[in-house]
């Protein structure tokens, strides 16, 4: 004879049951690499985010180097236009790239970039233009434009040194990212597999 109603009905809750803790554990297995990925993505678009940053800094840093050449050069005021501009907005561009770095020898690299612009501007570049302004010839002198190159070259190898870092780390970042995509995708799979399994070990107790 056939199973009592008693007996069927715990083959039944039992296979239930079984199903129900794959579906969790697959679920779980899935939460996991899914959450691994999503970090793993959202530090390469941090790694994007520095070296966005650092360009534009660098950029404003030109901007500043052109600005006064081209005022000592021609003591036309429009040259002091982006001068003016890049004075203004690289003071908030680097406060941001300091807050980026989170990795500690990225952020010293920051800190050092910072002090150097700092510098700068406070010991070179504004007083150089408010000698020219004042008619004061030795801003255009030989010493002050060599001052001028070294300083901007100093930098320019500080903004190549975090830049280069922060390339090798987005590279790490972007290996991992695709790491953790393939676990993801084959989460995915194999909890597919085991779930249609369990459904259909289910269905032959049922």
């Amino acid at each position: 004879g056939g199973l009592v109603p008693g007996a069927l009905t715990r083959r039944v809750l039992g296979a239930c049951l079984v199903v129900t803790l794959v579906v969790g554990v697959v679920f779980v297995l899935i939460f996991t690499t899914f959450t691994a990925q999503r970090h793993a993505v959202a530090l390469s678009l941090h790694s994007r985010n520095v070296l966005t940053t650092v360009d534009e800094t660098e950029r404003l840093l030109i901007d500043l180097e052109t600005g006064v050449r081209g005022y000592l050069l021609t003591g036309e005021q429009t040259f002091l236009q982006p001068w003016t501009a890049a004075r203004q907005a690289i003071g908030p561009q680097l406060e941001q790239l300091e807050r980026l770095t989170v990795v500690p020898s990225q952020h010293a690299r920051a800190l050092r970039i910072s002090e150097a612009v700092d510098s700068y501007l406070d010991d070179y570049s504004i007083p150089l233009v408010e000698a020219a302004q004042r008619g004061d010839p030795s801003g255009s002198s030989v010493a002050s434009t060599a001052e001028g190159k070294r300083r901007v070259d100093e930098l320019r190898d500080l903004y190549q040194g975090l830049r280069t870092a922060e390339r090798g780390l987005l590279q790490r970042r972007d290996a991992e990212s695709l790491a953790r995509t393939r676990d993801t995708v084959i989460a995915a799979s194999v909890g597919l597999a085991i779930s249609i399994a369990a459904t259909l070990l289910l269905a032959w107790y049922w």
